[in-house]
Order: C-alpha cells, then sequence, then structure tokens
C-alpha cells in the first residue's frame, strides 16, 4: 500500500441513532479532526518500567466551520426546532423625518401594539425623547400619529433624527430554542473525502464514526469585519456490539 496525503474537507452525514435515519447532510466543514488519545499503564521492577500496556482509549472528533445551519445546531447543543406558522420580528428602523411634510414612512406595517417612536441626535443613536400615539386629531410635538407605515409628526420635529422600534409580522418561521435542561443526543457521523497517494492518484476515503455526541459547548460571534468561525468537539463512544471507534476504508 502506497502512502498518502490529506488535504481538503470532507462532506459529512448525520444520522439518528434511534431510527438511522439521515439527520443532516453537511457539506460545508472547513476542517475535521479526528484526535485518538490513550493512557499508559506501566509495571516496574526494581524502580524500572518493565512492561507496559496501553489503556484508557478515547477519541474526540472535532467539526470547524463557517457556515452554520439550525439542524446542526440541534445536533451540537441538543436545541429544539419549531416552524411558527406566524410571528413577529424586531425591526429597528432609523432615519430623518421629512423637512416638507413632517412624515416618517416604515419599511413595514408595524404589528398591533408594537410601535415606539424616539426622536435621537444627530448619530441616530443616543435617545433624546420618546413620542407618544396622539390621542387627539394632530400630534404635539412630544406625540405622532400613524396611518398604515407612515408616521406623522408636529411641524417642530421636521428633519429631526428618528429611531423607531417595531415588530412585523412573518410566516413560516424557523425557531431555534436553547433549553437550559436539554442536551445533544448521540449520533452516527459518515464522511467521504479523498487522499492523495504519492503517485498522484486521488483515492476515496470514508470516515465513518458508530457513536458520537456532541460537547455543548459553542460561542456564536456577530462581527462586523470578520465572519464568525465556529468549532465543535464531539466525544466518541465504542460501538457496543463490535469496540469499533473510528472506520476508516479506502476506494
Amino acid at each position: 500500500m502506497e502512502f498518502y496525503g490529506v488535504n481538503g474537507a470532507v462532506k459529512i452525514a448525520f444520522y439518528n441513532k434511534t431510527d438511522g435515519k439521515l439527520a443532516l447532510y453537511f457539506p460545508s466543514a472547513n476542517r475535521l479532526g479526528i484526535s485518538v488519545t490513550g493512557e499508559v499503564k506501566e509495571a516496574l521492577a526494581s524502580g524500572v518500567t518493565a512492561v507496559t500496556w496501553q489503556a484508557n482509549r478515547k477519541a474526540t472528533v472535532q467539526l470547524d466551520t463557517q457556515l452554520i445551519n439550525p439542524k446542526l445546531l440541534t445536533i451540537v447543543l441538543g436545541a429544539v426546532e419549531t416552524n411558527e406558522t406566524n410571528g413577529n420580528f424586531t425591526q429597528f428602523q432609523t432615519g430623518r423625518i421629512d423637512s416638507t411634510t413632517a412624515t416618517f414612512v416604515l419599511d413595514e406595517n408595524p404589528a398591533v401594539g408594537t410601535l415606539t417612536v424616539f426622536l435621537t441626535e444627530e448619530d441616530g443613536k443616543t435617545i433624546k425623547s420618546e413620542l407618544t400615539l396622539a390621542s387627539g386629531t394632530s400630534p404635539t410635538a412630544t406625540e405622532y400619529k400613524i396611518t398604515g407605515k407612515t408616521l406623522t409628526l408636529d411641524a417642530s420635529n421636521k428633519g429631526k433624527a428618528i429611531l423607531c422600534i417595531y415588530a412585523k409580522e412573518g410566516t413560516n418561521i424557523t425557531k431555534l430554542a436553547i433549553k437550559s435542561d436539554t442536551y445533544a443526543s448521540p449520533y452516527k457521523m459518515v464522511c467521504l473525502g479523498t487522499v492523495r497517494q504519492e503517485s498522484g492518484v486521488d483515492k476515496l476515503v470514508e470516515i465513518t464514526v458508530p457513536t458520537l455526541t456532541a460537547q455543548s459547548n459553542m460561542d456564536l460571534t456577530y462581527d462586523s469585519e470578520n465572519p464568525s468561525s465556529f468549532s465543535f468537539t464531539f466525544d466518541v463512544a465504542k460501538d457496543p456490539v463490535t469496540n469499533e471507534m473510528i472506520i476508516q476504508r479506502f476506494l
């Protein structure tokens, strides 16, 4: 058998251990690392090592990616994914009140009872005052009226910076809930990649981990300059029948 080099990413499939069905196909991993460790047991003779044994073998799998999928989070964190037929999504909208008409148009129709309106400093961030919904026909300097998506304000507020926080109605919403008392379940993982022989010929390699469970650790960072990188670590358990932990096959 030739020696070979390993380069490139692998395509990954996760299967439910309960029914054997595909839980997630994930072709976008940047890196898959497999670590196998063990402990040395030794017997001494006159204070010198005479016999050694290997014991307590452990294995972990690390998955690094910059692309995320709600289903992957259900696998890693035991998160609960549900679909909501209807729901509200928060909106933050800044801008400037029209200097002629004293109006401001929202991007979306606000859900009933969700709209709050603020006058801000020129930076659009620092709150100066909150406006309230007018009870009369015409708004005062501290009020606004709304018809559809259009806010009407007092003439004294023409040209001023404004912040509107409200919720828009949405349909077919995917909700992912990370609960304090729900953890990851075991899965089977099958990976497919390539290795290159010294002759320059590429061969397929299939890696199977019969049983692995994700450690419940994850960092999710929203960064204005760099895309987030996610790193997930899985603990590998032996197959109860074959004792196999990690299987590699070459074609």
